[in-house]
This record gives structure tokens, C-alpha cells and sequence, in this order.
């Protein structure tokens, strides 16, 4: 359970492993070609699936989609749930934000970072256990409460952003419209002494094209 919970911390880290010993990184910009069979030029549907096919071999399995937007309604996410790793819904007045945790199609964890402790079991906490989000609810479950609860005034102001990108899901149409998306990944360079070669990733589109593939690469003993 703590891995599951850490990951969301790794979506703000972006690396969740601390490195020591760690050379100046090394920071390249291809505007042409390819690298990792991910080829400038693509449609994103098109970059998902060699993302897909590369993460396979680099062994990670999620994307961060950055600066997702946000939604109103729950309508607008119908049938996209469970592409993705979570949900944060977000109010400003006063001011909210909840983070529900998806996996292996279960909420897992829920978090009311406006209390403490912020770990619940289900939420709203006064709502009755049929309207209620529960933990370990099937995400299946999750529109169709959602659905009941912006019915009611005090919820209906809640804004819904998705998490991180699952990449054993189906691509995410929306994820067309977006403009970087970022993932990271290490693989060992000598066998038992813990060096690292840490890369981050950057994808920029452009007219709805994989313009820009910015890597930064470090080299370092990673202790887990």
C-alpha cells in the first residue's frame, strides 16, 4: 500500500528513488528523426503507441500528462476513468482538494488534503454509504457516483482533473489537445553496485504533431 500511495508523490518528484553521487546531467533536444522508436512528426495517438511499445523495454509503465485541464461535469470523463491512475477534484471556495487512487480497478486510497488526517474510507464522510465513494470501490463504480453527487449544490462546484496515464490503457482522445507529456526512467549501467542512468522526458506537440523530444540524462547510485 505504501507503493501505491508514493506514486502519487512521484507524479510532483517525478523521480522517486533518491540519487547520490550524481554527474552533471547530459541534456539533448531532437527536433528530427527519432529516438527510442518515438518519431518526431507523429500524431499523439501515433506517440502513444510507440510509447507504449518503448516502456515495455525501459520498463515504466505511466506518463504524466502536464497541465491537464480541467472538467465540470462528470459526463465529461464517462468511459475514461479507468485510463488513468486517479482523480483530484479541486474547489476554490472555500478551498478543497480531494485525490482518489486507482489500482488493479479498485480506489485504494482516498485523501482530503483539507483535513487531518487526510486518509478517509469513503467521502463525503455524511453522505450515506449508497451515495458515498467508498475505498476499495471498483473504479467501474466511481462515474455513476459522481454523477449523483454534482447533483447536489455542495459538490457541484468541485472541478475534476485525471491523473497519471496508465500505458496499459487505450489511448485517451483528449490527450490530443495537450500540449507535454512527460515520463521518466532509469536502467542499471554496471550489475550490483547500484549505478543508474536516470533519463526524463519531455514530448512537445505542436499543430496536433510531436514536434520536440527533450531528454535529460544522469548517471548516478540510486538507493531505493
Amino acid at each position: 500500500m505504501k507503493k501505491i500511495i508514493l506514486l502519487f508523490i512521484s507524479v510532483v518528484l517525478l523521480f522517486s528513488c533518491k540519487k547520490d553521487q550524481q554527474d552533471k546531467p547530459f541534456e539533448e533536444t531532437i527536433s528530427s528523426g527519432k529516438k527510442w522508436g518515438i518519431q518526431i512528426g507523429s500524431s499523439p495517438a501515433a506517440v502513444y503507441t510507440q510509447i507504449q511499445k518503448m516502456s515495455k523495454e525501459k520498463e515504466f509503465s505511466t506518463i504524466i500528462i502536464a497541465n491537464q485541464k480541467t472538467y465540470s461535469k462528470p459526463e465529461e470523463l464517462k468511459d475514461r476513468l479507468e485510463l488513468y491512475q486517479g482523480l483530484s477534484l479541486e474547489k476554490t471556495d472555500p478551498a478543497a482538494r480531494l485525490f482518489f487512487q486507482f489500482y488493479q480497478g479498485k480506489i485504494v486510497y482516498i485523501a482530503d488534503f483539507s483535513t487531518n488526517p487526510s486518509d478517509l474510507t469513503k467521502w463525503p464522510k455524511d453522505a450515506t454509504d449508497e451515495m458515498a465513494i467508498h475505498k476499495n470501490d471498483p473504479v467501474n463504480t466511481l462515474y455513476a457516483k459522481l454523477v449523483n453527487l454534482y447533483k447536489i449544490p455542495a459538490y457541484a462546484n468541485y472541478k475534476m482533473r485525471l491523473s497519471v496515464k496508465q500505458l496499459d490503457t487505450a489511448f485517451d482522445q483528449d490527450m490530443a489537445v495537450d500540449e507535454e507529456w512527460d515520463f521518466n526512467f532509469s536502467v542499471p549501467l554496471k550489475v550490483n553496485d547500484g549505478t543508474m542512468g536516470s533519463s526524463y522526458v519531455r514530448l512537445i506537440f505542436k499543430n496536433n504533431k510531436l514536434s520536440l523530444i527533450k531528454h535529460s540524462y544522469t548517471v548516478g547510485i540510486v538507493y531505493n
